[in-house]
C-alpha cells in the first residue's frame, strides 16, 4: 500500500531511474501522512491490528523527511538537530519492526 509513493522517474534521455532519494522530503511526508491516514481509517472505519505499525511508519518519516532540511548543515546545532531528528525516525523504525506486525506472544525460553 505505501508503494504508490515511489513514483517512476525518468532522467534527461527518457531512461528510467529507481533511486530512492527521487522523493525526498516529499515522499517522506507522503509516506507519513498515508500512514497517519492508514493509523486513522483502523480507528474510524474498519478495526486493524498494525495500528503500531502504521504509526512507526508516520514517526519514521514524518521525522526522516524533517531531517531532510538539515541533511546539508555544518554548524553544530544544524548537526545537533539532523542527529535528533534521525534517531527519532530509526526509533519508529524500531517501533514498527518490534511491535508494529501484531506476532501473537511467544513464551520465554527458559
Amino acid at each position: 500500500s505505501f508503494s504508490l509513493a515511489y513514483i517512476y522517474v525518468a532522467d534527461d534521455d527518457n531512461e528510467l531511474f529507481f533511486y530512492d532519494q527521487a522523493g525526498g522530503w516529499s515522499q517522506d511526508a507522503l509516506l507519513a501522512i498515508a500512514a497517519l491516514l492508514f493509523a486513522l481509517s483502523s480507528r474510524v472505519v474498519a478495526e486493524d491490528e498494525y495500528v503500531t505499525f502504521y504509526l512507526g511508519t508516520a514517526v519514521a518519516y514524518g521525522f526522516g523527511g524533517a531531517g531532510h532540511f538539515l541533511e546539508d548543515s555544518t554548524s553544530p546545532a544544524g548537526l545537533t538537530g539532523y542527529y535528533l531528528l534521525m534517531t527519532l525516525a530509526f526509533g519508529g523504525d524500531a517501533v514498527r519492526a518490534a511491535y508494529g506486525y501484531a506476532l501473537p506472544s511467544t513464551p520465554h525460553v527458559d
